[in-house]
């Protein structure tokens, strides 16, 4: 962001509704603050506050305080858990969501649900979305064994060659920011011990991944 972010976010037209504010093509962030964002590597800093207990690493979105500011009772309730740098809101509909009471919805759905298996889940399914393109509808399935960690990732995406894709992508080298898509297949197999690729009898990409924990 430029130094008077705060100063001209009221000049700003603000996309979003309620007590939240959004805009895709917001003029503050500066050019280094678009790879930063691209990449999420704004969200780092934030590991500083996990360690200070100020936040933990999955829970509600964080709200800035003129948004606390602006809500009514029922909605104080998305406080009664720490902030985290990734949850529900995160992991579902991060560039879609333009509605307040629609976040509010996703953090009480994570209050509702909590376990740490629940907490793991948005942790892994947060790694994959930040690694494949924007607005790519996932569904995901963790599993954990004995002796290892099994998660399945389904798209409705185009079928495609597993290896033959993996060696293209590992060719070419080209700027991993310009392939969202692909740098996932290849954080994914740089990750896992095994990682294997079926399309499925109701027309959806799956991966399965295993990584050892023993």
């Amino acid at each position: 962001m430029c130094t008077n972010a705060e100063a001209l976010k009221s000049q700003i037209k603000n996309q979003a509704s309620g007590a939240f504010f959004k805009n895709d093509n917001d003029p503050r962030i500066t050019k280094v603050g678009q790879i930063l964002r691209k990449t999420s590597l704004d969200e780092l800093p934030q590991f500083w506050n996990v360690l200070k207990g100020e936040m933990s690493l999955v829970g509600t979105r964080p709200p800035t305080p003129d948004e606390v500011e602006r809500y009514e009772v029922p909605q104080w309730q998305r406080l009664d858990v720490k902030p985290g740098m990734t949850g529900e809101w995160q992991v579902n509909g991060r560039s879609q969501v333009r509605d307040f009471e629609d976040v509010i919805r996703l953090d009480l759905k994570y209050q509702q649900n909590w376990s740490l298996m629940y907490d793991l889940k948005l942790i892994v399914k947060t790694v994959t979305i930040l690694n494949l393109p924007r607005a790519t509808p996932i569904d995901l399935e963790v599993k954990v064994f004995a002796s290892y960690l099994e998660i399945r990732i389904w798209d409705r995406g185009q079928p495609f060659d597993l290896e033959a894709k993996l060696h293209s992508i590992m060719k070419e080298q080209r700027d991993p920011l310009d392939r969202e898509g692909e740098r996932g297949l290849l954080f994914m197999h740089k990750l896992t011990d095994e990682l294997y690729y079926n399309r499925t009898d109701d027309s959806r990409n799956c991966l399965l991944m295993r990584k050892n924990i023993i």
